[in-house]
């Protein structure tokens, strides 16, 4: 641990704030303190280490942007952490015997994930032909058009041929 690091939550929340872009009110935050499963000994059977937050995109309309959310929702649809409703995030942190510790790592995951999501850009699906340019020189792309259309004449005359048969 740090010498210097600060002692009280909000002390530490004002420290995390200086390092990440999107800055989270603690008001907004949610926090749920309870026994923890993870590591500790008996430390965890007699304190509540396990630290849970809640943060609601209802309540943060006023700092967190439309384009965030709905980044943020793409993002951790399939990771469990948006509740059933997908109106809030939830991050839990047992990882350590700490409870200011744990408190700390899921106050920096869930900033992360925020930051992640403001810098998040879909990718743009390109046409199939405007994908080939990028992948195959113009001789590949006429090659490829040739022998399609030579393919196409032969189904075509093989059709033809069939058909005169049956008669």
């Amino acid at each position: 641990m740090f010498i210097n690091a600060p002692s009280t939550l909000a002390q530490r929340l004002v420290v995390l704030q200086r390092r990440f872009k999107v800055t989270i009110r603690e008001k907004d935050l949610e926090k749920h303190f309870t026994r923890s499963p993870g590591p500790g000994g008996q430390n965890v059977n007699a304190s509540h280490t396990r630290c849970q937050l809640i943060l609601d995109f209802a309540k943060c309309r006023s700092w967190l942007s439309e384009p965030v959310v709905a980044n943020l929702k793409k993002l951790e649809a399939r990771t469990g952490t948006l509740t059933r409703s997908g109106n809030a995030i939830m991050i839990t942190c047992h990882e350590t015997r700490s409870q200011i510790s744990n408190y700390d790592r899921a106050l920096r995951t869930l900033q992360q994930k925020l930051d992640a999501a403001e810098a998040y850009k879909e990718e743009e699906k390109l046409e199939f032909s405007d994908w080939l340019k990028t992948v195959k020189s113009e001789d590949e792309i006429q090659e490829y058009h040739e022998y399609n259309r030579k393919r196409r004449d032969r189904d075509k005359q093989h059709r033809k041929m069939k058909k005169e048969l049956k008669f």
